[in-house]
């Protein structure tokens, strides 16, 4: 069943989080990630949040997610973006 990592991003700096997207992009892709929305113009409807960048990413599990955010794969992007913005992360098994 696909699962979904939603993420909520402050980019602090932002030509060093572009270093990020590139090392992300293929490592997401190497555990079947595909970016299924992704925006500058996210609307908070209701609770706290910043509304900042947030982007959603499909998986085909909830395994696949976990294996890629613990990945060696992942380790260095993950580096990069630690140091460039500040995130909430939230991964959920699809309907």
């Amino acid at each position: 069943m696909p699962a979904y990592l939603f993420a909520e991003i402050t980019i602090t700096d932002p030509q060093g989080y572009e270093e990020y997207r590139a090392g992300a992009r293929a490592a997401t892709e190497m555990f079947g990630g595909k970016i299924i929305a992704r925006t500058n113009e996210a609307e908070m409807v209701e609770g706290a949040g910043t509304g900042a960048h947030a982007v959603i990413i499909e998986f085909p599990d909830m395994d696949a997610i976990r294996a890629w955010h613990a990945s060696e794969e992942y380790a260095s992007p993950k580096a990069i973006r630690l140091r460039t913005a500040t995130t909430r992360m939230v991964a959920l098994p699809g309907a």
